[in-house]
């Protein structure tokens, strides 16, 4: 289970209160359409455990017309 690894990785209380949250609010598509967000900087990459949630969010935002920029660059090997 992916939540069983984030919290052994950022502990319990990284989620409290993520059971009583409006659902509508817990995927990158509902908060980039029901949130009205200010322009947003985005930055991630491939050693970024949550690369695959920025990118969700940037896709969501560029649907919807929103201002944003994303930066990913290529990690060095």
């Amino acid at each position: 289970n992916r939540r069983i690894g984030l919290e052994q990785m950022l502990g319990v209380d990284f989620f409290a209160g993520l059971e009583a949250a409006d659902p509508k609010f817990l995927t990158a598509e509902g908060l980039a359409f029901n949130v009205d967000l200010p322009p947003l900087l985005i930055i991630t990459c491939g050693d970024d455990f949550l690369e695959a949630d920025n990118l969700a969010l940037a896709t969501a935002l560029s649907r919807k017309g929103a201002d944003f920029e994303l930066f990913d660059p290529k990690p060095r090997r």
